[in-house]
């Protein structure tokens, strides 16, 4: 991934959202199908009370992953601080990411699957 994602998720964890925002735009002529890139846009858009944004860039995860959980997430984020993870959390919340298993998986709440673009699950962890 490009500096520009890692620098606009400090701004978002920093809670510049307006500067995050602003870094994070370049990702569709830069990494089209990258889903870390929309998702931290959307959670920054929805922090600012830009909704409509927000709820574009979650429509944008959605496409690339159509699975995207962020209850499935949970299990990839790498957050010492808890108080971390929930702060991005309320920002996918907001922008209108689903939370919990959608119907079309079928997993427990304490498997997390891994998925692949166009390719369904690549693993279980």
């Amino acid at each position: 991934m490009a500096s520009f994602g890692f620098l606009g998720h400090a701004y978002y964890m920093l809670k510049r959202y307006k500067e995050a925002a602003q870094t994070l735009q370049v990702y569709p002529s830069r990494a089209p199908n990258v889903r870390i890139l929309p998702l931290w846009l959307a959670a920054a858009n929805a922090q600012l009370g830009q909704l409509a944004e927000a709820k574009a860039e979650a429509a944008e995860v959605l496409r690339i992953e159509p699975g995207f959980t962020i209850e499935r997430w949970k299990c990839t984020v790498p957050y010492k601080n808890p108080q971390d993870a929930e702060h991005l959390f309320d920002g996918l919340r907001k922008a209108g990411l689903p939370e919990g298993v959608r119907q079309s998986l079928t997993a427990s709440t304490s498997t997390c699957l891994l998925w692949v673009k166009g390719g369904g699950a690549a693993g279980i962890v």
